[in-house]
This record gives C-alpha cells, sequence and structure tokens, in this order.
C-alpha cells in the first residue's frame, strides 16, 4: 500500500521519493491530476499514459530516486511552486553506473479535501549539473540506453 498523500505542499518532493523508491508506477501516478503534465526531460512534456510510460523508463533504470530539500516554495491560496534538486545515482539493473540529476518545479494544488495530492504540473528544467559523460539529459540517457540494447555488441 502507497504511503498516505502528503497534507502540505512542501512534502510531496518526499512523498513523490517514496514512491518511486518503492517500484510502483500506479503509486507514483497517484500523485498526479489526470491532466498534469510531467517533463521527463528539457522540452519534451507528456501527459496520461506519457507519464506512467515516462516513469516506467526510469524505474526500470533500476536506481532509486534521492532530492534535497526544496530550494523555494512559492504559495498563493491553493497552489504552490517548489523547486528542488534532485538526483538518481547508483548501479543500474544492468550493471552499468548511472548518474542522472537535475532541478524539479513542481506546481502541486491543494484538492477538495484540503489535502495536496497531485501535482498540476511536474518537470524538470534544464539544470543538469553531471550526468553520465555522454549524457546530456534524461531522454537522452533512455534513448542511449534503448539504442545500446538493440544494437549487438562486437564482442
Amino acid at each position: 500500500m502507497a504511503a498516505p498523500l502528503p497534507d502540505r505542499a512542501e512534502d510531496f518532493p518526499a512523498a513523490f521519493r517514496d514512491r518511486y523508491n518503492s517500484g510502483d508506477i500506479e503509486a507514483c501516478r497517484e500523485l498526479y491530476e489526470t491532466d498534469a503534465v510531467f517533463m521527463p526531460a528539457p522540452g519534451k512534456p507528456v501527459r496520461g499514459e506519457g507519464i506512467r510510460q515516462a516513469m516506467a523508463e526510469f524505474l526500470a533504470l533500476g536506481v532509486p530516486i534521492a532530492n534535497r530539500q526544496p530550494r523555494h516554495i512559492y504559495t498563493a491560496d491553493d497552489t504552490t511552486l517548489l523547486i528542488y534538486d534532485w538526483f538518481i545515482d547508483g548501479t543500474g539493473a544492468d550493471g552499468n553506473h548511472v548518474r542522472i540529476e537535475g532541478t524539479a518545479t513542481d506546481i502541486v494544488r491543494r484538492g477538495p479535501d484540503r489535502r495536496t495530492p497531485s501535482p498540476a504540473t511536474k518537470g524538470q528544467v534544464s539544470d543538469l549539473r553531471q550526468p553520465s559523460p555522454q549524457v546530456t539529459d534524461p531522454a537522452d540517457y533512455l534513448e542511449t540506453k534503448k539504442s545500446s540494447e538493440l544494437t549487438p555488441s562486437s564482442s
């Protein structure tokens, strides 16, 4: 069973981290409004089933996500903008080292029950600092990974 939904907007990053690290896509998806936008890489927004697919690709890396305390929290009425850094760093399911990091910008809205269940948008700004040497953003990493899985080794 997934952890309870956060009561405070500033608790959203930890709730997302915990659900992501559980490996349960549906638990992650529960945090999003039905019309939410997810930005798995700069300039590549997805909605609906695209959110599930993007999360499945990240989860397939087999490396947990970590995040730091929010750098900025801006609230107006029932809407909050959160800006915080995140990173995925460790040995992937394929035995290779994975390092992806960025800055998330989440807009969360308090639901009718006065809880903060989901972001209207969750995205990453193009502030990637130390990705793997051949990678410029997470989408490139995932695309590189897919290509290498499809290309036979010459050894």
